[in-house]
């Protein structure tokens, strides 16, 4: 959170996006150790460049996916 204030363009591993990157098969818990967060900042490069959008937009409209 701080990292967005300040202003920093990052991703929140928040509940509904940890979920969402565990339905992709992205990780299987919760990002905490180097493998789990390489995927994850791996998986979310890859949708920034698909998309052109900034990290923060594209964390917010993975939140969006869980039901």
């Amino acid at each position: 959170m701080f990292l967005r204030m300040a202003p920093k363009d990052t991703f929140l591993l928040s509940a509904d996006v940890v979920a969402s990157l565990v339905a992709q098969n992205i990780v299987d818990k919760k990002p905490s150790g180097k493998q789990g967060l390489a995927a994850t900042q791996a998986a979310f490069d890859q949708w920034q460049q698909e998309s052109g959008l900034p990290l923060s937009h594209i964390s917010r409209i993975i939140s969006y996916t869980v039901k």
